[in-house]
């Protein structure tokens, strides 16, 4: 190969690059052009691997948006009553994001959650999102954590925008946040 070859391929390279960070930059939640902690596919990411890769799954401890939110039902109400998760407001059409890696294990809707989708962590841990107004994950796909897996809405059994958001444990639902941080 050439020079002048090498400079072009250099080129195209740097040119591509720069291209991937302007997009990763569209997701920095400040504006500053900083990445998130949304999870991009690399470039040259074409599908994801079937094989079961240990490093795939995790416990689910990602916050479930990409922005902070309002918890405005936590997983204990007063007077001792239980709800299976916490109902976080946020805008509809924000992202919600899978809290670990795992396998889609139910996409669908249904008269309470609406929209909704369940990911089997494959550690004893699954995660549940209700009352999307879209999802983009299919049954047995696998997902990343922090990818995007639907946007927040209102179907359902729901009074205004928001995430349902529930964890569970060896089936039985745990405080999501014994789990997740808050921002």
């Amino acid at each position: 190969m050439n020079s002048i070859e090498l400079f072009r391929r250099l080129f195209q390279l740097n040119t591509v690059e720069r291209q991937y960070a302007d997009i990763r930059g569209l997701f920095a939640p400040d504006g500053s052009g900083a990445p998130s902690e949304l999870w991009l596919p690399p470039p040259g990411f074409l599908s994801r691997s079937s094989s079961g890769d240990k490093g795939l799954y995790g416990r689910p401890d990602s916050w479930p948006l990409a922005e902070r939110g309002y918890v405005t039902r936590g997983r204990f109400e007063e007077g001792g009553r239980e709800h299976p998760g916490l109902d976080i407001a946020t805008p509809t059409g924000s992202y919600i994001r899978a809290a670990g890696a795992g396998r889609v294990m139910e996409v669908g809707q249904d008269s309470l959650y609406g929209k909704y989708v369940r990911i089997d962590h494959q550690n004893g841990y699954e995660t549940l999102y209700g009352h999307a107004s879209e999802t983009s994950v299919d049954l047995g796909e696998e997902v990343r954590k922090n990818e995007v897996i639907a946007l927040s809405g209102s179907t359902g059994v729901s009074t205004g925008a928001h995430l349902h958001f529930e964890t569970w444990f060896e089936g039985v639902t745990v405080d999501p946040l014994e789990l997740v941080k808050e921002p």
